[in-house]
């Protein structure tokens, strides 16, 4: 008998089990059930919450996500620990504020980083529709211009996202008060009427898991911050993550607009039917997230008319390289979502394999086993041994473009500091479900040990940021095709002022007066004062432009004339030049 063709068929065998036994529907891999609302104290920590900022997963975990918009400054990532711009200071920072959480199991971290070529477009049409809007109301015809604009700009933008998904497990609390939760619950449930698939938040809202979790996320914000010389952070709330997920389930089906129904916010839908009220109430939020029915073939997934491969890392990095390496190494034209999940409790996950190698010390291929499991223990007593999985995916129209971007990926991850990756999936859509922003607590296949603060050097935190993500009016890039908003004359900044030295042709009077038809573009009655004093015929050519966008009676609310100089010498009046004011 081939013994090959019996390991082979052992292994199918497995492999559809593990692919079609594990769940039956696609909604099963989202364990977001419900929120737990807003109280007194929420309102006056956070007042501009209009909605929920915490989940609740099937199995009590709750959770809540920050958006990570970048650095609020750039950071060397050369310099020594103590320099005042050295990444490894906000590093060493962050790990010395979570060392001590990290001692025990209870918190969960998941940072999600997310580029798309595709959605460019998307980035700086937002940002022109409220001009689009602003010159109907002024009477300027600028919309070929602005047009113009969109088509320009779209092919170097990346639309670029960061998030940080934060869980916290009922463990947390002492047995007794949980004891005492469920009893309550119990008592309730009897009376409730039965709902399957319906909200019920009070079957969660355990006050001590609350308030430890509140704690947490504000520690974490505020280490994150760093008063003021750390990261741009936002708390999103439930509707606005769960539009995100989403989205990363159908990327092109998924309105900006969308949102979930919510407790208090849903209307009945039907009746009681045989005794379960489900109907008149809102529906779990996995329901209403996870709309699609994605097919596998192979190792990739097709969902929402789009391919999807993942690529997880079963080796990390021998050689750390910080997280802008990683964005270098990717084309830019690679659409790509990498998460990287981190938990404490190292150590007492390798507990049992240390034992074993403990008692196989004496053998020469155990002994270095061994002795990394020596290193680890007395490196966990000073920076926390953390469990750290990493999977990462991309997507395309096609299979083949998935197939191609899915080898760039792979490529690209095992030159990050030479890292071994796989791209097989015992069950694809757990993969694929497991890459995305907080949809399921599970993490990726391959657990990894690394200490707290290695981990936390490996993440984007040292990415460029905006204060005017959402509200600016003037799109600028990174050279790596990162969407940099600047809002000119907003109310984030007493006053803008602008230099733009450099030698002839290097762009200098396009850049102003970009900024001058950004002005007219976003006023709200009628056009803004602007003066212009040019040695040239730069600013001439924009009033021209504007003359030419008004209406015949209004043309006189441009004017620019041309001054010419006047010496009392003939031989100075010949060498001098002709200025332009407008």
């Amino acid at each position: 008998m081939n013994i090959n063709r019996l390991v082979f068929t052992i292994e199918d065998v497995m492999n559809t089990c593990s692919r079609f036994a594990v769940s039956a529907d696609f909604v099963d891999y989202c364990d977001i059930r419900t929120v737990i609302g807003l109280d007194k104290q929420d309102l006056e920590l956070r007042p501009w919450l209009e909605a929920p900022y915490i989940g609740v997963t099937h199995h009590g975990y709750f959770l809540s996500v920050f958006e990570i918009s970048g650095a609020l400054r750039e950071m060397s990532e050369t310099a020594s620990d103590d320099h005042p711009d050295a990444f490894e200071g906000m590093i060493a920072h962050l790990a010395s504020t979570l060392s001590t959480t990290w001692k025990n199991i209870g918190h969960k971290l998941a940072f999600i980083f997310e580029r798309d070529p595709e959605k460019g477009r998307d980035e700086v049409s937002a940002m022109i529709a409220p001009q689009m809007r602003s010159i109907q109301h002024i009477g300027v015809q600028l919309d070929d211009l602005l047009n113009e604009k969109i088509n320009v700009i779209s092919p170097w933008l990346v639309r670029e996202r960061c998030w940080l998904a934060v869980w916290s497990s009922p463990t947390l609390v002492s047995h007794q008060e949980r004891t005492d939760f469920n009893a309550t619950v119990r008592a309730i449930q009897d009376k409730a009427p039965v709902a399957r698939f319906g909200q019920e938040p009070w079957r969660w809202q355990m006050s001590g898991l609350k308030i430890r979790h509140d704690s947490f996320i504000t520690t974490l914000e505020k280490a994150l911050v760093r008063g003021g010389d750390g990261l741009l952070v936002r708390l999103l709330d439930v509707p606005e993550f769960c539009n995100e997920i989403r989205r990363e389930t159908a990327r092109n089906s998924t309105s900006a607009a969308w949102r979930p129904a919510l407790p208090g916010k849903a209307a009945p839908a039907g009746a009681l039917q045989e005794g379960d009220a489900t109907a008149l109430l809102a529906p779990f939020l996995n329901l209403q997230v996870f709309g699609c029915s994605p097919e596998t073939e192979g190792n990739l997934v097709h969902a929402g008319g789009l391919w999807h491969g993942m690529v997880a890392i079963t080796l990390p990095p021998q050689h750390p390289r910080p997280f802008n390496e990683l964005v270098k190494l990717v084309p830019r034209s690679v659409p790509w979502r990498i998460r990287i999940d981190i938990m404490p409790g190292g150590m007492k996950a390798l507990g049992w394999k240390k034992t074993i190698s403990s008692f196989g010390q004496f053998i020469p291929s155990i002994r270095p086993l061994y002795d990394a499991f020596t290193q680890l223990a007395a490196t966990d007593e000073r920076d926390p041994v953390c469990v750290m999985t990493i999977v990462a995916s991309t997507w395309g129209h096609t299979r083949e473009i998935c197939s191609r971007n899915q080898m760039l990926l792979e490529s690209a991850l095992q030159g990050w500091g030479v890292c071994n990756t796989t791209t097989t999936f015992g069950d694809p859509r757990r993969g694929w479900v497991n890459s995305m922003l907080a949809a399921s607590a599970g993490s990726g296949p391959v657990p990894l040990y690394p200490p707290l603060s290695h981990a936390l050097s490996m993440l984007p935190f040292n990415r460029p940021g905006t204060v005017w993500r959402g509200e600016g009016n003037l799109m600028l890039h990174t050279e790596d095709g990162c969407a940099w908003e600047v809002g000119l004359g907003s109310s984030r900044q007493n006053k803008h002022t602008e230099l733009a030295p450099g030698d002839s042709g290097l762009g200098k009077s396009v850049l102003i007066n970009t900024l001058t038809e950004i002005q007219v573009s976003s006023a709200q009655v009628s056009l803004p004062y602007v003066a212009h004093i040019d040695k040239g015929f730069s600013a001439m050519g924009l009033i021209q432009l504007i003359r030419d966008s008004l209406p015949e009676e209004r043309k006189d609310e441009a004017v620019g004339i041309c001054l010419l100089y006047t010496s009392p010498s003939p031989r100075d009046r010949q060498k001098s030049r002709m200025p332009s004011s407008a």
